[in-house]
Formats: C-alpha cells, structure tokens, sequence
C-alpha cells in the first residue's frame, strides 16, 4: 500500500519524501561537520535520536565558544 504525504498543501509520495529528506540531512551534516573542523572546532557530539531531527555541538577550545546546530523537519508528518 502507498503511502502519500501533505506537505505545503501538496502530495508527495511518502517513501520519495523521506528518502529525498534523509539523503538531504546527511548531506548538510558532512557539510556542517566539515566547515567545523576546519575552523578548528573539535569532533562535534551528535545526537540523532529522531529520524528527522539531529542535533550537532561544536566546540573550539582556543577561542572558548560552542556551536550548537539543529536539523529537523519543521511540522509533523501529516498522512492523507
């Protein structure tokens, strides 16, 4: 059985969408972690207890700051 998703007022294929959602998190969670590093930032501590949240905390000891960067989906998953 198909399973469709109400997103902005449109239907979108479930199975599309979430994979679609998933390739682009973790993409953007490369690129974050990256950018990061080479700032000076150490080895971020992540936290992915959802599967369409994760939470990244960066930390530069020289320059004493932390970064805390958050990826989620905004509104719930709304089936039709």
């Amino acid at each position: 059985m198909e399973k469709f998703i109400l997103i902005n007022k449109r239907i979108l294929d479930f199975r599309e969408y979430r994979r679609n959602y998933l390739v682009l998190k973790k993409l953007v969670s490369l690129d974050v972690k990256e950018y990061f590093t080479k700032l000076g930032f150490s080895v971020p501590s992540t936290k992915n207890k959802k599967r369409y949240s994760c939470s990244f905390t960066f930390y530069n000891a020289e320059s004493d700051m932390e970064v805390s960067v958050t990826i989620r989906k905004k509104s719930e998953v709304a089936f039709v």
